[in-house]
């Protein structure tokens, strides 16, 4: 079984900044992770939404298909009462992960990996939430009628 975009980004994470996290897991959404139990500087990568263009071909199909990914990155308050140590801690987690992802081609069929804006996503149980939003583009065809 071919490897779905979210799991190259997973794994393009854990080979070039791997050892920067605690752990670099895959999760269906936003609302799975704000669930989960963290460990201080994990991050996790889910597919956020997809959009196709207009069909340039007829008979048959050929689609741009726009694509981003969340990445949230999960780092532990615990020596600043208003988080602003934690908030240096993922501001270098986001350093790692832009450098990872930057320009980077999931594969031949993908444009270069873009980034597309970030923000706080939630604070849990002495856990600040950051997610990054990365977007890369490919083209659906099939053949003609």
């Amino acid at each position: 079984m071919a490897r779905t975009d979210r799991q190259l980004i997973e794994q393009r994470l854990m080979d070039v900044a791997g050892h920067h996290f605690t752990e670099v897991k895959g999760a269906s959404g936003l609302a799975e992770i704000k669930s989960a139990r963290f460990r201080a500087a994990g991050v996790y990568v889910y597919p956020l939404r997809r959009s196709a263009g207009r069909n340039t071909l007829g008979p048959g199909v050929a689609q741009r298909v726009d694509q981003q990914f969340g990445v949230v990155c999960v780092a532990r308050n615990v020596s600043d009462a208003r988080g602003g140590d934690s908030t240096d801690v993922i501001e270098e987690m986001t350093g790692h992960v832009r450098a990872a992802l930057l320009g980077w081609c999931p594969s031949e069929e993908h444009e270069s990996m873009t980034y597309a804006g970030g923000g706080q996503v939630g604070y849990l149980d002495q856990f600040v939430l950051w997610q990054e939003i990365y977007a890369t583009a490919t083209y659906w065809r099939t053949a003609q009628c």
